[in-house]
């Protein structure tokens, strides 16, 4: 209980858009963000940044170091990697990835091509199965016609 707990944590930093995109902001740079470069990036105030910022530490989602004056932002990307880890589809792909670059993406290779085929081969066997029953009571009928 104490995971999905933990868990729901997560998901609600995350459900914000403008946190979410200081997320993909932070994934898309090797180097740790100061507020400031993050109001930049985001065009809303300094202050809307570190509450932001707040909330994604203390889901454990980025982290903060002191450099000086300033506190430099960076993903957390061990905490990522736990999470992930969490999240597999039945053919054990991940459904969050950190690709070479350090982006952090949802769902990229959940919703691949080979899914996406095996779906529909499934469909396609149970529609075959469906006819197959179908046929067998129509030749019964004919049958007990006769």
């Amino acid at each position: 209980m104490e995971n999905l707990e933990r868990l729901s944590e997560v998901f609600k930093a995350l459900s914000d858009p403008t946190r979410l995109k200081i997320v993909k902001v932070l994934s898309e740079h090797t180097r740790p963000k100061c507020v400031n470069a993050l109001t930049k990036h985001l065009d809303i105030s300094q202050s809307a940044v570190s509450q932001h910022l707040k909330i994604l530490k203390q889901a454990d989602i980025v982290k903060g170091e002191r450099a000086g004056n300033f506190v430099h932002y960076a993903l957390n990307r061990s905490f990522v990697e736990s999470l992930k880890s969490q999240f597999k589809n039945s053919n054990g792909e991940e459904f969050f990835v950190i690709n070479n670059n350090g982006q952090f993406n949802f769902g990229t290779k959940f919703w691949n091509q080979q899914n996406r085929v095996k779906i529909l081969e499934d469909q396609l066997s149970e529609l075959q199965n469906k006819t197959g029953e179908i046929q067998s009571l129509i030749d019964q009928l004919k049958k007990s016609d006769s």
